[in-house]
């Protein structure tokens, strides 16, 4: 028998920075393993993020690293999907 490969699991965010620190938030959370900012609007500051991890305690913790960010207003989960 064959294991089974681990779980992907995929988080949508929706992400509300201060217009002014968007760019700064954007270059950030790119750098990091896993993001990837989807869309953006500066003139709002909204950003649209997926987080792919195998677990959701990573899932977690990329959660609490976001919201951690200088700039960062809130960070709102819109879906999350489990690929098993």
């Amino acid at each position: 028998m064959t294991p089974s490969p681990p779980d992907l699991h995929v988080a949508g965010l929706v992400v509300n920075a201060a217009p002014a620190d968007v760019e700064r938030v954007e270059n950030l959370v790119s750098a990091q393993p896993g993001f990837v900012v989807c869309a953006r609007d500066v003139s709002t500051g909204r950003m649209a993020v997926t987080l792919e991890t195998g677990s959701v305690d990573e899932q977690e913790a990329g959660f609490a690293w976001l919201s951690a960010l200088p700039g960062v207003r809130t960070v709102s989960l819109a879906c999350h999907h489990i690929d098993s």
